[in-house]
């Protein structure tokens, strides 16, 4: 009985080297730039943001968007937006910014997405999507982050 379990199991060891012959073949590409950092010399300022009670003393879910020359506009659930609101202004030395595409995760499970307000005075815009019942009326939260921007040519 012994010797047929050992046959078997020199078979089972045999036949699974002769499958793994298989080989794959793939290509990589890539390419590569010279970017610098851009000193932005405003931050992306939302200012404080009031926002409907739910009926359960905490906010509703909520949105905010800063446009050219920090105008905004604001989702229903928003009552009020007082302080300093500013788009960032990150003037590169040479060539031009590109913004991440995809939106950023910021404190509080806020995401901030970010869009380009003006070209011509290197403004940075954006919206901040605010989840339902992040903050309540005794307990109100901030929201901070860091984003990175670099630029690319001359």
């Amino acid at each position: 009985m012994r010797k047929y379990f050992l046959l078997g199991a020199v078979a089972l060891m045999i036949s699974s080297t002769a499958n793994a012959s298989n080989q794959a073949t793939f290509n990589v590409y890539s390419e590569v730039n010279v970017v610098s950092e851009v000193e932005c010399i405003s931050d992306l300022n939302f200012g404080k943001i009031q926002i409907k009670d739910n009926g359960e003393n905490t906010n509703g879910e909520a949105s905010v968007t800063i446009t050219y020359d920090n105008h905004y506009t604001a989702s229903e659930n928003v009552v009020a937006i007082t302080g300093d609101i500013t788009s960032a202004k990150c003037p590169p030395s040479t060539g031009y910014w590109v913004l991440p595409t995809e939106p950023i995760q910021l404190s509080n499970d806020v995401t901030l997405t970010l869009a380009t307000c003006s070209i011509s005075q290197f403004e940075i815009c954006g919206t901040i999507n605010i989840p339902e019942g992040i903050a309540s009326s005794t307990s109100p939260k901030s929201i901070f982050g860091t984003v990175t921007v670099t630029t690319f040519g001359n």
